[in-house]
């Protein structure tokens, strides 16, 4: 039985055949498991467009100030925030089935290939969510100019104090302490307390069982002490798609356009039937079509993040 490999985004109808062989009385697949696991960070925006704006408006003013009725009143200005723009991208993938190989096919290797196509768009996504993660301290910049997660943010406010969402050192209990009281002393853009309860701890593969030993421990982990642990009550989500192996991030429990993190998206997952009316030969073809983006405005309040050692 031939294996036939195509070039990314290519088929050639003319190989399918070449996948048939009448000797072969039985097929083992392997099944085409997709793990929606990052979505759950990301808010979902129907664009009208293929660009499409996000605009931070900061509400915070200045305290209520002693005055009397008959002063002046004294006036504060919100601050006016950032602007981001993001620019949606067409992706699209066929799938055919020639009249050969449908009268050949013996296994059912062409309903096979047709299920897979919804499934290698929602794929996609998923590695575009994963690549926000990988360039988190590295790349990509929000609209306050910034990293996702940088110990700089800008603040709204050009009479507020620069932010800070990023933590060092690997997954522990010590560097997890301190990601949780960083965001639970979190500032506001005129440096009011804005505090966050971080709910979730997201962790590539590689650190799952440090992860599971934080969340269910009920002492203090890698120490000799009879210490009670207190940091409790939160989620771990290992994400399969990570590229890091020692990056970890966790996540307050903001909810909405508040997460500063977007799937914007203007066609989210199309299949339509796309068979070319000048060849006979191919009797099924469907594609798949998203014009979509992953991106973000600005998560410091949502999400803090470790690049790890």
């Amino acid at each position: 039985m031939a294996n036939q490999y195509m070039a990314a985004y290519s088929l050639n109808p003319r190989v399918y055949v070449d996948n048939l062989d009448a000797s072969i009385e039985f097929m083992a697949t392997r099944p085409d498991t997709y793990l929606d696991e990052l979505g759950q960070f990301f808010h979902p925006v129907m664009a009208d467009s293929t660009s499409w704006k996000m605009s931070t408006v900061g509400s915070v003013i200045d305290l209520p100030k002693e005055n009397e009725d008959e002063d002046d009143l004294p006036a504060s200005v919100p601050a006016t925030g950032y602007d981001k723009t993001f620019s949606l991208v067409n992706y699209r993938q066929k799938v055919q089935i020639t009249d050969t190989f449908a009268r050949a096919d013996r296994f059912g290797k062409a309903q096979q290939m047709a299920g897979g196509l919804p499934n290698s768009c929602r794929r996609l996504k998923e590695y575009l969510r994963a690549a926000i993660f990988a360039n988190a301290f590295t790349s990509g910049t929000g609209s306050d100019g910034a990293y996702m997660i940088a110990n700089s943010h800008a603040p709204e406010n050009p009479r507020g104090t620069a932010r800070d969402n990023l933590t060092t050192g690997a997954l522990d209990y010590s560097n997890w302490h301190a990601m949780r009281l960083l965001a639970d002393q979190q500032k506001d853009e005129l440096g009011n307390a804005m505090p966050g309860d971080i709910k979730t701890l997201l962790v590539p593969s590689a650190l799952r069982q440090v992860a599971v030993e934080l969340q269910t421990t009920k002492l203090q982990p890698y120490t000799a002490m009879n210490t009670a642990k207190v940091l409790t009550d939160f989620n771990v989500v290992v994400g399969h798609y990570l590229t890091s192996s020692t990056a970890w991030f966790g996540f307050t429990d903001r909810s909405g356009v508040d997460k500063g993190m977007f799937y914007v998206h203007l066609v989210d997952e199309d299949i339509k039937d796309v068979k070319p009316s000048d060849n006979a030969d191919i009797v099924w073809a469907q594609r798949v079509k998203t014009i979509c983006t992953f991106g973000f405005s600005q998560a410091i309040d949502y999400c803090y993040g470790s690049a790890g050692s």
